[in-house]
């Protein structure tokens, strides 16, 4: 399970807080694919794309454009950042090498390098 949460910055409106306790045990455990929960009726970790979330979004009653918005620029971070990240960590070669090619075998939304 991952840790999500609202920050109320101004005391009224929700935003999604910063990430936190992201832990990818894909590094550790090598044929795991699917999510702990299910998102839009999937679980896939790699037919997981956009459309899923405004599934969920339209599920829940929220707004898709302030999601989408979140969405891509946690995926413009994440792109930007992790790859050198990952270069710089102590994790073992072994370890970096299995993150790698899960990011490659993401849906093209979500795919990192």
């Amino acid at each position: 399970m991952k840790n999500w949460s609202m920050i109320y910055r101004d005391g009224r409106n929700a935003e999604l807080s910063p990430a936190y306790d992201i832990v990818t045990t894909k590094a550790y455990i090598a044929d795991e694919t699917k999510l702990a929960l299910n998102m839009a009726k999937a679980r896939s970790w790699y037919g997981m794309s956009l459309e899923h979330f405004k599934k969920w979004a339209e599920h829940g009653d929220i707004p898709w454009r302030p999601v989408l918005y979140n969405l891509r620029a946690a995926i413009d971070s994440a792109r930007t950042l992790w790859p050198d990240a990952l270069e710089n960590s102590p994790m073992p070669d072994t370890q970096k090498a299995a993150l790698r090619a899960h990011w490659k075998d993401l849906h093209p939304d979500f795919r990192i390098g």
